[in-house]
């Protein structure tokens, strides 16, 4: 039995091709991967790297918001507008946030650290698949800034 990798991003994934009227060899052609590997995006059984999602966000002009807002595929009817529209406003600004956090980790020594934390605290609250790409990139960052700050040390202490 196999659960899905994540919840919504692949019914998202899926809805935009068929939006798009691509099937899925056209969308695999223009992606240079494999009608397959389309399909398991669909299933939820795998899911896209960056380099995929940046490709689909230029073909379907959709922005990284929109396919990382997987949360819920299907707005509940018997809710009330507003509080959806709170509810999708708050979430697209915590996804913003935690890929701003990704981005500024670069550039300030440290911060990545910080920023990794930060994204662990909310894993409930970010799509799985935002939480698993940004635990993956801060954890790099926080390496590459030890092993520099580590050389700054050695270098100046001799």
């Amino acid at each position: 039995m196999h659960t899905e990798v994540v919840t919504g991003m692949n019914h998202i994934l899926k809805k935009l091709r068929k939006e798009h009227h691509y099937t899925q060899e056209d969308l695999a052609v223009k992606l240079h991967v494999s009608r397959q590997t389309i399909s398991n995006w669909e299933t939820g059984r795998t899911t896209p790297d960056i380099h995929s999602i940046k490709l689909l966000t230029d073909i379907y002009g959709s922005d990284l918001l929109t396919i990382f807002d997987a949360n819920d595929p299907e707005p509940h009817s018997d809710e009330h507008p507003i509080i959806q529209n709170e509810a999708v406003k708050n979430d697209r600004l915590t996804n913003f946030f935690v890929i701003f956090l990704n981005f500024i980790s670069m550039f300030i020594p440290l911060a990545a650290i910080l920023s990794l934390y930060i994204v662990m605290q909310w894993r409930e609250k970010i799509p799985a698949i935002l939480f698993k790409i940004s635990c993956g990139y801060l954890t790099i960052i926080s390496s590459i800034n030890v092993f520099v700050l580590i050389a700054v040390l050695i270098y100046f202490s001799t």
